[in-house]
This record gives structure tokens, C-alpha cells and sequence, in this order.
């Protein structure tokens, strides 16, 4: 029985992991080696001392803690504690999809006091920028995103990171597992490039957005929700952001491959 530890990097932030012992070692890695696989782009290699973010302990516990709704029936266990502002504890019981809860909600407690936040969006990488592709559900993020994918390497389905570092914005994945599963995740950013406010049309037009209060308004409309609080400091850092930024458009395309491939390519801005 060893205490494990592993380091992730995940939008420029180093969160360790460790693994407490249990009674059961092959329990112990099992759990890491699943953490390891979903996880595996943001996996960091530690060669030298490093300040970490944020700190996630897992322990073993013999009998798993619930609570009982009597009125719904619904039951509830217990998967995290806070231990300190930048640790908690979590369990080998939690499934992957309870620790990317967990991970969300980090990344948001970092995010807001590094003036980051969570937009929901597709992305690609065109030259060396991410071209973010936000707007209303079935409004065809996800649709921009597989037409261009064969041209243009995609960087995320549904969810991307906007982060500031040294006065450049930048664009980063994220833990989530999204629909599209097979995409590559990888821990460092990629620069900002244009933000598209995409709709379904029967045709094809891009043009560039001057009224900056309507972008403020239309990008708090895809934030990655969690706590009042935690909206106020995002709605702060999208203010800061549109305030800083210049490179929004909107994006009006059919449902044509070859067409939004050609756009993309060919207009003269880009």
C-alpha cells in the first residue's frame, strides 16, 4: 500500500492528485489508471518542484455516507469536502463523471480570480488561432466544428476556456468528455483568434459586430452556470474581456461543407 501522486495541467493550472493508500492496491490503481486515461492530455510530468493551483486528496472509506430526501426519495452520497480554500478531499467510490464536477468546479474557483471563464462553444485551430464558434443551442456550433474539422484541426464540441495570460487572450481546452470523444486534448493554450456568433441560415455571411453591449449580453448567455457568485465574478471577467477584445463577428451559413470551408478560407480578414 503507497501514496500515489499525479499532476494535471488544465488551462495553464497545476492540480495535484493523491492517491492515499487503501486496503486494496489494486483498487487504488485501477482508479488511477482510469483518472490517467480520461485525462491523459492534461497528464504532467513533474521534473522539479512546482506550485500547484489547487490540491485534490483521495481517500478510502469503509462505509460510503448518504442522505436521504424523504419527500422525493432521492439519495444522496457524498463525493467531496472542501479541506481548505485550495484543497479538498474526494473518494475512490466517485465515478469519472462526479470528478469532472469536481474539476469544473476548481477551475471555476481559480478561473474567477484569474479573470477566465468557461464559454459554452466549438473550436478550431485555423493557422495558429482558435476560432471560437458560441451562439443559442441548435444554432450549429457543433456543425461549424465537424465541417471544418478535415481542414482545420477541432479543438472542442462544446466547451472551451478563455483566459488571459500576459495581456493575450487565449483559448484552452477543457476536462469535459463531449460528444465528439475523439478530439485531442492537450494542456497548453492556443491564441485567440476570431469569436463567430454562429446561426443556421439559407446563406452564407460573416459580418463583423461593432455593438460590444449586444457581445457582453449574447456571451453571458453561454457561461458555464454554477452560484450567483460565481456568475457576478465570470460576468466581470466577459465585461473585461469584450472591453479588451475586438474580433467579434457573426456567422450566418447552410448547411453546405464545401461553402463554409470556402468562406472560411477565403475571406479577406482572415
Amino acid at each position: 500500500m503507497v501514496l500515489e501522486e499525479r499532476y494535471f495541467k488544465i488551462a495553464s493550472f497545476i492540480i495535484k492528485f493523491t492517491f492515499y493508500p487503501t486496503e486494496s492496491s489494486y483498487h487504488q490503481k485501477k482508479f488511477i489508471r482510469s483518472i490517467e486515461k480520461h485525462l491523459k492530455g492534461f497528464l504532467f510530468l513533474k521534473e522539479r518542484e512546482v506550485k500547484t493551483d489547487f490540491s485534490i486528496d483521495f481517500l478510502a472509506v469503509r462505509s460510503v455516507k448518504t442522505l436521504v430526501d424523504k419527500d422525493s426519495k432521492l439519495q444522496y452520497i457524498n463525493f467531496y469536502r472542501l479541506r481548505a480554500n485550495n484543497t479538498l478531499i474526494s473518494y475512490y467510490h466517485i465515478s469519472f463523471d462526479q470528478l469532472e464536477v469536481i474539476l469544473a468546479l476548481i477551475l471555476q474557483f481559480i478561473l474567477e480570480h484569474r479573470g477566465g471563464f468557461f464559454l459554452h462553444a466549438s473550436s478550431n485551430k485555423i493557422g495558429n488561432s482558435a476560432y471560437i464558434f458560441t451562439g443559442s443551442s441548435g444554432g450549429g456550433k457543433s456543425t461549424a466544428m465537424m465541417f471544418l474539422k478535415d481542414n482545420y484541426p477541432p479543438l472542442a464540441d462544446d466547451k472551451i476556456i478563455i483566459l488571459n495570460k500576459e495581456k493575450t487572450y487565449y483559448a484552452y481546452q477543457t476536462h469535459f468528455i463531449e460528444k465528439a470523444w475523439w478530439i485531442k486534448k492537450e494542456s497548453e493554450g492556443v491564441e485567440l483568434g476570431k469569436v463567430f456568433f454562429i446561426k443556421k441560415a439559407d446563406y452564407f455571411n460573416i459580418e463583423k459586430i461593432k455593438d460590444k453591449h449586444w457581445v457582453i449580453h449574447a456571451l453571458m448567455k453561454q457561461l458555464l452556470h454554477s452560484n450567483v457568485e460565481h456568475n457576478r465574478r465570470q460576468v466581470k471577467a466577459i465585461m473585461r474581456f469584450v472591453s479588451d477584445y475586438d474580433e467579434f463577428y457573426n456567422l450566418w451559413f447552410r448547411k453546405e461543407k464545401a461553402n463554409l470551408i470556402n468562406m472560411i478560407k477565403n475571406y479577406p480578414q482572415f
